[in-house]
């Protein structure tokens, strides 16, 4: 059944004062109005580039200071990293902080996902491509500016790590919800990693509440666009605040604020407690339209359901021959099993040639799907990884790719957290033994309940544990 088929009959089953705002949201996302967000977002940018190519001594684009979510560019990078400059910029009204949000996805990758784009249109940010700072906005190989806040991770990647020892690459905040890596404790302040449903609910909680708290007139600080920005990335992260979800009490609270000043706001929704804010209309009418728009991935190829979410990891092998070996990984979550666009090799195939892009030697896709239900109501949630050792990725023979074979299917299986069983119809791949010789794949069903953030920290054990 089509998304367009389906839409239409959620509309049919919702009330009358439900569909009211489901038509709002629709309308207003259309054409929205002028964005106080949108022309911060357009006048930074604008200002950060012409420091960039002015090539002044010092440079000018040292004295930004750079936000930036993690690589997958998922809503909760964006808005986490957008919200923080904004409110930087705005702290200090006399001198603004030089700052600006860089969204780490290239322009052709904007599409992938259409709740960002829903999202960025419902905040009143109508050309993402044009008015976000994007890393191929970037004139220069080497990244001009030194100074960092990370928003939704809370590791520097490697392409932001300063070359040049008089001007050092400094991580100067951090607020995230992964786990911690431990790094950056000297210099980062805010240092914020704490468990939460969404990133941004732990930037709403440090940036904007206080002020909230101490002004009841709720300050002009966090804008309503904003607002709505932070509240969609929210309820994309923990399924609309559902209960029994990943939603706990910081992202209630964090939302149940963001609502009561949202582009939708009504009266009645400022006396919504924040334990009885998923059951209000608008909030399960966003929640439903953002769903939509994530699970709406049938117009992708299987090259793009590869790169549409994908973070990438380094390790530090101890047990390589050859010392110091670093291998690079990568993780990719997709939202339909492998069934349904990996078959006849296309799995090992797309998987090499992104493997190849991005110079990797290990590649993990993790799919995320509901089964058919049989009756009425939602199908069975199951979750399977496949993964796939690139023995061609060295220029050396500083690896024995046996052994890294060894050492990732028995850390898998024998993970507690995962509870992975070997695939029934492809363990071993689609490709029915064809695929390059330079390949090693094996599939697992696992945990339904174990998602990417659960699964790095396990590569990352078996990858550096020295046994």
């Amino acid at each position: 059944m089509s998304s367009n088929v389906l839409r239409r009959l959620f509309i049919i089953s919702m009330s009358s004062r439900l569909y009211k705002t489901y038509r709002y949201l629709h309308t207003f996302s259309a054409s929205p109005p002028t964005s106080v967000l949108a022309e911060f977002l357009s006048t930074s940018k604008k200002k950060y580039l012409e420091d960039v190519r002015a090539q002044s001594t010092p440079s000018k684009a040292d004295e930004w200071t750079v936000v930036m979510g993690n690589e997958a560019g998922d809503l909760d990078s964006i808005a986490s990293s957008i919200a923080y400059a904004y409110f930087q910029s705005h702290s200090n009204p006399s001198k603004p902080n030089p700052i600006i949000p860089l969204i780490q996805i290239a322009k052709d990758d904007l599409n992938l996902r259409g709740e960002n784009i829903y999202a960025l249109q419902l905040a009143g940010i109508t050309s993402p491509e044009e008015q976000l700072l994007l890393l191929g906005d970037i004139p220069s190989s080497d990244f001009p500016s030194h100074q960092f806040a990370l928003v939704d991770h809370n590791s520097l990647g490697s392409t932001f790590v300063s070359k040049d020892s008089v001007r050092p690459s400094r991580v100067l905040a951090i607020i995230d919800h992964h786990a911690d890596e431990g790094l950056y404790t000297d210099t980062a302040n805010p240092r914020v990693v704490q468990p939460a449903g969404s990133c941004a609910s732990l930037i709403t909680k440090q940036l904007f509440l206080p002020i909230a708290q101490d002004d009841q007139t709720q300050n002009q600080t966090l804008p309503k666009e904003l607002a709505t920005l932070l509240l969609s990335a929210i309820l994309v992260d923990t399924d609309g605040l559902r209960p029994g979800g990943k939603a706990i009490d910081v992202d209630r609270e964090a939302a149940a604020y963001l609502a009561s000043i949202a582009v939708f706001n009504s009266s009645s929704s400022q006396s919504v407690s924040s334990q009885s804010l998923h059951e209000t209309d608008s909030i399960r009418t966003l929640s439903q339209i953002l769903l939509d728009r994530k699970q709406d991935v049938s117009h992708l190829s299987a090259s793009e359901l590869l790169r549409r979410d994908y973070k990438e990891y380094i390790y530090n092998v101890p047990w390589a021959s050859q010392k110091p070996v670093s291998l690079k990984a990568g993780l990719s979550t997709v939202p339909v099993q492998i069934a349904d666009w990996g078959l006849e090799g296309v799995l090992e195939r797309e998987g090499e040639s992104w493997m190849k892009e991005r110079g990797l030697s290990v590649l993990g896709v993790l799919t995320s799907y509901r089964r058919s239900a049989k009756s009425k109501g939602k199908g069975k949630h199951e979750r399977e990884m496949a993964w796939i050792i690139r023995t061609d990725s060295l220029e050396d023979d500083s690896i024995d790719w046996d052994t890294l074979e060894e050492k990732l299917w028995k850390g898998l299986r024998a993970s507690e957290e995962l509870e992975v069983k070997v695939h029934e119809e492809f363990g071993e791949g689609t490709a029915n033994g064809e695929r390059g010789k330079n390949l090693r794949v094996q599939v697992f069903m696992q945990n339904p309940k174990a998602t990417r953030k659960v699964t790095a920290p396990v590569l990352k054990g078996i990858m550096e544990s020295g046994t």
